[in-house]
């Protein structure tokens, strides 16, 4: 069982001014399988004028090929929606340098 912290923001170096827009994930993951973990939380959107908050649902893990994924499906409670995914591999060129080729998608 576990605890995750995912957070992501956009900070203006021209306006000098604070994190103008910005999402945070509060998960608990629980193991479903070897290889794969279910997740359920909150997350949270701040942007310049108002904030959003969403209940979170999803899966991640190792697939195919090392691949790490996540998906995760959100619900507002004013009755919008969206799914977010993010795949990526971690190729290692050298013993300390790695290349990690990423895709991710907002829906």
């Amino acid at each position: 069982n576990r605890i995750w912290l995912r957070t992501e923001g956009r900070y203006n170096a021209e306006r000098r001014s604070r994190v103008s827009d910005g999402l945070h994930d509060l998960l608990y993951s629980r193991p479903v399988s070897t290889f794969f973990d279910l997740q359920a939380g909150l997350r949270y959107d701040f942007d310049d004028n108002t904030g959003r908050t969403w209940a979170a649902l999803g899966v991640q893990g190792l697939a195919i090929g090392f691949w790490r994924v996540f998906a995760t499906a959100y619900a507002s409670d004013s009755g919008h929606y969206a799914l977010r995914t993010d795949a990526f591999y971690d190729l290692y060129l050298t013993q300390r340098l790695v290349l990690q080729p990423q895709f991710e998608t907002n829906w």
